[in-house]
């Protein structure tokens, strides 16, 4: 017991250290921050095995390796269990699967089985929605939390990036092919990239436009807007450094910014390709909250050694940085907190900006 509060006091006081750090050494942004802790549980503890509704899904490393579980909006911990190879976490349940495949089994937030998906793939979330990739690569369903199968399409081609939002799902393939399907399940065939491999695509929320990563040597980032049931190329631009691999490519909240991620950080464009930034990070990459135009936007970035928490304005003169300690991992990021494992715990604090 006294262990465990010396481990609580620790963590506090490394907040409040990162606190008082700020509040003496502040970048320029045109805002007043408050960082209020809220709480922090250690993952070796006795789970409460039970219910919340509002219960955050995690997947982290512990002493045991690596676990998946639940912990409730007050830092409770209220489930977890070991993962097998790899695992999808989302509010409503989980799939912890192995490296052999096999029957995918969904699970609700306590470990009750739900339903076993009738399909053998590689399980994927994206927002609240849960997909399947067949182990080829060249087939996608999606499907409900209660284990219904909602649609399913098989392509000709490697399924190489997907982005998903409310308006739809857009993928992109190895041959260059650029595949809109609607959250119906309806199929529309955009553009085809010159036969060059796509390593990134972006949906904006409103659909009315989308942007592709493609080529090698150099890269191409080509942004397009829908008309009349065809598209239109508005601009493209070669990125520098080429990642030779899938590139992380966003629209904001508004769809008037356009993000990606280089190695060194994040840069970023309005949507006609104008008022180019740059964001160097101290770490890579992991996740971000690309906020609305005048709005604040985050990004968060972690490794071993190091961690940061970026915030900026989009229309402004740039940011504050949050340091972190190294091996963060997020579990939510929101505009008011974040949540994250840590060296075998979970922590969270928010901000208030005014």
């Amino acid at each position: 017991m006294g262990s465990m509060v010396k481990k609580r006091t620790h963590f506090f006081l490394f907040l409040a250290a990162f606190v008082l750090y700020l509040i003496l050494f502040p970048a320029p942004l045109d805002r007043e921050f408050s960082f209020l802790p809220q709480w922090s549980v250690f993952l070796d503890g006795a789970p409460a095995g039970m219910m919340e509704p509002s219960a955050l899904g995690f997947r982290a490393e512990s002493g045991a390796g690596k676990i998946l579980g639940y912990v409730s909006q007050d830092g409770r911990l209220l489930y977890k269990t070991g993962v097998y190879y790899d695992a999808v976490v989302h509010p409503a349940g989980f799939i912890n699967y192995s490296r052999s495949g096999g029957t995918l089994t969904l699970q609700d937030p306590l470990g009750k089985i739900i339903d076993s998906l009738d399909t053998d793939g590689f399980p994927l979330v994206r927002g609240d929605d849960l997909f399947v990739v067949t182990r080829d690569r060249k087939g996608l369903s999606r499907w409900n939390w209660e284990g219904e199968e909602l649609w399913s399409y098989h392509f000709g081609a490697l399924i190489t990036t997907m982005d998903v939002q409310s308006t739809g799902i857009l993928l992109g393939f190895l041959n260059g092919d650029v595949i809109l399907i609607s959250p119906q399940g309806v199929q529309q065939n955009f553009t085809r990239q010159r036969v060059h491999a796509v390593y990134g695509c972006a949906l904006s929320d409103d659909q009315e436009l989308f942007a592709v990563v493609s080529g090698l040597n150099p890269q191409t980032l080509g942004v397009y807007s829908f008309r009349e049931g065809g598209v239109q190329l508005l601009w493209t631009r070669e990125l520098s450094p080429a990642f030779p691999r899938y590139r992380y490519l966003q629209f904001s909240e508004d769809s008037r910014s356009l993000y990606w991620v280089t190695p060194e950080g994040a840069e970023t464009v309005n949507w006609m390709g104008e008022g180019a930034r740059s964001f160097p990070l101290k770490a890579g990459f992991q996740t971000a909250l690309w906020g609305e135009s005048g709005a604040l936007s985050m990004i968060l970035a972690g490794d071993g050694q190091v961690g940061e928490l970026l915030f900026f304005q989009n229309s402004g003169n740039f940011h504050l940085s949050l340091p972190l300690r190294g091996g963060t991992s997020p579990v939510s990021l929101t505009g008011e907190a974040l949540a994250a494992a840590q060296e075998g715990r979970l922590f969270s604090f928010r901000w208030e900006a005014r």
